[in-house]
């Protein structure tokens, strides 16, 4: 979903960007990785070569340079992501698009405020619990993946392009 809202913005050369690198045996388990192979379907579908440089990890932060848009695995890391590079001079969203996920509360109140995946919080907490408190009356729970509603909200930090072929 933020892939393609990137492109739909104009943007060709995007990113994923994750705090630390994802191994095999996570990809399919954690949210990273689930977040890492729809970004990699996104732009397959779109006609994009897919290339493990559109992956950036950590503090690999020049590569940046390289994309107009970037998909954040999570908020507080696009938050921090955002800080670091004004503070490199690189205007958001003016040089660099940035979109997040989570919906957290700073993401209201950042400059730019960050466009983000609005994921139902509350509801994951609410069946975890329900979960939780079958396996402690002794019940057979199943393990199974639930997948929750989620929404874009958009706010500051992603441009839309005209000429996706420059770097604006």
């Amino acid at each position: 979903m933020a892939a393609k809202y990137l492109l739909e913005h104009g943007h060709r050369r995007i990113g994923f960007a994750t705090e630390r690198q994802i191994t095999e045996g996570e990809a399919d388990r954690c949210a990273d990785g689930l977040r890492l192979h729809g970004f990699r379907r996104a732009c397959m579908e779109k006609g994009l070569m897919w290339s493990e440089q559109m992956v950036v990890f950590g503090e690999d932060l020049e590569r940046l340079r390289n994309f107009t848009g970037i998909v954040v695995s999570s908020d507080y890391y696009a938050l921090a992501l955002m800080d670091i590079l004004r503070h490199r001079g690189v205007k958001i969203p003016e040089e660099l698009s940035i979109i997040g996920f989570d919906d957290i509360l700073m993401s209201h109140f950042s400059s730019p405020r960050l466009t983000t995946i609005h994921q139902g919080v509350p509801e994951k907490g609410i069946l975890a619990v329900q979960q939780l408190l079958r396996q402690i009356r002794g019940e057979i729970v199943e393990e199974k993946d639930i997948r929750l509603p989620v929404r874009i909200v958009e706010r500051e930090s992603v441009k839309t392009l005209i000429d996706s072929s420059k770097r604006v």
